[in-house]
This record gives C-alpha cells, structure tokens and sequence, in this order.
C-alpha cells in the first residue's frame, strides 16, 4: 500500500483493492485512495493496473476483464 499512498500524496487518483481489507485503512488514512468493491470493477475502473499481490483469486480472472 505504500506505493498508494505516495501516489495519492502526489495527488494522482488512486482506487485500490485489497481482498484483506488492508486498502480500507489506507484510504482512511490518505486523503484521495478510493476503494474498489472488487478486483473486477477496480480493473473496470482504472486507466493504469499494478499488480503486486500474485494471489491465486487474481490470476482467475479472465484474461478478457483486463483489456
């Protein structure tokens, strides 16, 4: 979540999402991280995706989702 917060500091727009919740803390601490309800509609919803957590439930997404 740090690159997150440096992003959001830098007032680009951020929305993250994280399966264990930890991007709610962040986004309450950092003004400007939004959170996505899932992966799915954080994808959907982002210009630019890092991934940085290879977690099985990311990699079965459908390949189609992130075009």
């Amino acid at each position: 979540m740090l690159l997150a917060q440096d992003l959001a500091v830098a007032k680009l727009p951020v929305l993250v999402f994280d399966p264990l919740a930890e991007a709610a803390r962040v986004a309450h601490e950092c003004k400007g991280v939004m959170v996505a309800s899932s992966a799915e509609d954080c994808i959907a919803r982002a210009g630019v995706v890092v991934l940085a957590t290879p977690w099985q439930e990311f990699a079965e997404i459908p390949a189609a989702t992130w075009t």
